[in-house]
């Protein structure tokens, strides 16, 4: 799937199959609804049991974008990480012209820091963390790749239980929301090994993997709803819990079985990095989650309602606009200092990189 931006896309080598852009798209929605819930509405705002009971429908998006980077495995490249960087810097700058239109002031020292460090320096966690797996990807994928399936096994049952039991409940401070390195390396690590696996999971049938991720998502829902205190909140609905972990990994083995063709779908999953960038940007965090919430506040639920739904078709349109050219752009630089960093590294890295 070659015209992914890179965080979004998998090996070369993997085949065109829409059933992927098609998680990909249903993953980024429940990015941008939860960030319309979390950081625009807030818990405050509205019933929490309400609040409560949509949270696990839409707190699994990060953890599918790590699951399809691990079903896939990343493929490091100079390239891959120069287009990355151009492809932030060019969403950060369109961010901070929002923030100019709106009048919404940003520190100098935040705008520095943006520009000149797109990727460490940018508030999108999960892309500082997809960054740092990337250049360790080439160790990561050789020592899964000659890992013997009882070994996979027995690493992911050990990692599952060390974030559950370790992290979510316990709170280990090396992952205790699971928005963490060790959240990203360990979907990625149980992606892989449901796809090493798939065989044996084949017996079961291809609906009963997405009724067991919504069952899953209602029954976390429910318990959150009715017992909303802490604990309630650490077995259910983070994304290192148990529930949101089995709902993520169920949902994935049901789009794995999917299959469908469509360039539609392949043209607005080619958005959804862009969108994540728009929508959570500079202009989110100074200007758009604030207004969320004083509209919400504000206006009825049908005018709020709408609102939402403008806003999230709308950011889809403005990615789909501005990916092409911004991906034309990054392509082409790349392109050039990727040829450069070439001729200019010594062998042994070059080594590293092809292998």
């Amino acid at each position: 799937m070659s015209n992914q931006l890179p965080l979004l896309s998998e090996s070369k080598k993997a085949p065109r199959n829409s059933s992927w852009e098609l998680l990909r798209i249903v993953a980024m929605s429940m990015i941008v609804i939860y960030h319309f819930f979390v950081h625009g509405i807030g818990r405050d705002s509205m019933p929490h049991g309400l609040y409560n009971f949509i949270l696990p429908f839409i707190i699994c998006g990060v953890n599918l974008f790590f699951m399809i980077s691990g079903w896939f495995l990343i493929k490091f490249s100079f390239k891959s990480i120069i287009q990355l960087a151009v492809t932030i810097l060019c969403f950060t700058l369109i961010n901070i012209a929002g923030c100019w239109l709106t009048s919404s002031p940003i520190q100098l020292t935040t705008l520095i820091k943006n520009l000149l460090f797109p990727i460490s320096g940018s508030c999108y966690w999960f892309i500082k963390v997809y960054f740092v797996m990337l250049i360790f990807a080439p160790f990561i994928n050789g020592a899964l790749k000659g890992m013997p399936m009882p070994m996979l096994r027995k690493l992911t049952i050990l990692l599952t239980f060390v974030q559950v039991y370790s992290c979510s409940i316990g709170l280990n401070t090396c992952n205790p929301d699971g928005y963490s390195l060790l959240q990203g390396v360990y979907c990625y690590i149980l992606a892989y090994y449901l796809r090493r696996d798939k065989d044996n999971f084949s017996r079961i049938k291809k609906n009963c993997w997405l009724f067991a991720s919504l069952l899953i998502m209602l029954i976390s829902g429910v318990c959150f709803s009715v017992a909303d205190i802490n604990p309630v909140r650490m077995l259910t609905v983070k994304y290192n819990s148990l529930p949101i972990i089995l709902a993520s990994a169920t949902l994935v083995m049901w789009f794995s079985h999917l299959e469908l063709k469509s360039k539609v779908v392949n043209r607005v999953a080619g958005a959804a990095l862009g969108c994540y960038l728009l929508q959570d940007g500079l202009l989110g965090y100074h200007y758009l989650y604030d207004a969320i919430h004083k509209f919400y506040i504000e206006r009825t639920l049908g005018e709020s309602v709408l609102m939402f739904s403008a806003l999230f078709v709308g950011f889809w349109l403005l990615s789909m606009i501005f990916s092409p050219i911004i991906k034309t752009f990054a392509n082409a630089l790349s392109n050039t200092a990727d040829r450069t960093l070439r001729r200019l590294t010594p062998k042994f890295i070059t080594s590293y990189i092809n292998n």
